[in-house]
């Protein structure tokens, strides 16, 4: 009678066999430990059926490769990922502040953040599609270009919350500041302090914000008796639109006194 070794067992004295310097896969663990790549899997996975001493072999010799587990492979086939995807503008320096606030109360939630940097030649819709295919089960987006159907029909897809962009599509959950009273705030502050002209640097024509920030602050300066003296300037999102802004500003007669 003979006795078959199972897929599991080690074939004493053999030299192990060399692998091939690329990404470790669980093949190359499996051919490094003498055990199939279903042992592998159970035991790298935390599964039953593999005996302590084989799981532990496996461990070591997974440790040893630097095998890694593929995150991404993994989620394609579990429904919760528990990865929430952000997509943002790399150059917007308060959007990017945002992140690891984020990071903290994902991790609190015992959830990953997943960052998608949207750029000039990386524009937020591909940033939506790469989140969805990272099978993010979540989706924050910030002061976003989408149109309100676009955000519905996403919404319909995943949970999806706009930080920074009061909208009214249907199943999208909304973050948003209160721009008329901060607006306010501001003027009446400075009013306060005397100053007559103060100017308004917004965030540009791109910006979805801008218009109703811009509208509040015109308020704000009626309110004040100060709409005579109110002026917008157009700014931007980024630091180079700060810098092309504070050129307006000082080209403008009179100059303010005081610039929001």
């Amino acid at each position: 009678m003979h006795a078959t070794a199972p897929d599991d067992a080690r074939v004493p004295g053999d030299a192990e066999r060399p692998v091939p310097r690329r990404r470790v896969t669980i093949r190359d663990v499996a051919r490094a430990s003498f055990t199939s790549v279903a042992t592998v899997s159970v035991a790298l996975s935390g599964g039953a059926g593999v005996a302590a001493e084989t799981r532990a072999h496996v461990q070591e010799v997974a440790d040893r490769l630097g095998w890694r587990p593929n995150r991404y492979a993994s989620n394609l086939r579990k429904t919760d990922s528990r990865l929430i995807g952000f997509v943002c503008e790399v150059e917007q320096v308060f959007q990017m502040g945002l992140v690891d606030s984020l990071y903290v109360a994902a991790q609190r939630k015992g959830l990953e953040l997943v960052l998608a940097g949207a750029t000039a030649h990386h524009d937020e819709r591909t940033c939506v599609d790469e989140s969805l295919r990272a099978r993010c089960q979540a989706i924050i987006l910030t002061g976003s270009g989408l149109t309100e159907a676009e955000m519905s029909e996403l919404a319909g897809a995943v949970p999806l919350v706009s930080l920074c962009r009061l909208v009214h599509a249907p199943g999208v959950n909304v973050v948003v500041s209160d721009d008329r009273m901060g607006l306010g705030q501001a003027v009446d502050h400075l009013s306060q302090l005397g100053h007559r002209r103060i100017y308004y640097a917004d965030g540009g024509p791109a910006y979805p914000l801008a218009a109703s920030r811009s509208n509040a602050y015109l308020s704000a300066m009626d309110a004040c008796g100060l709409g005579d003296n109110a002026r917008v300037i157009e700014g931007g999102n980024t630091a180079a639109d700060g810098v092309r802004a504070a050129g307006r500003v000082l080209d403008c007669k009179p100059l303010p006194t005081a610039v929001i």
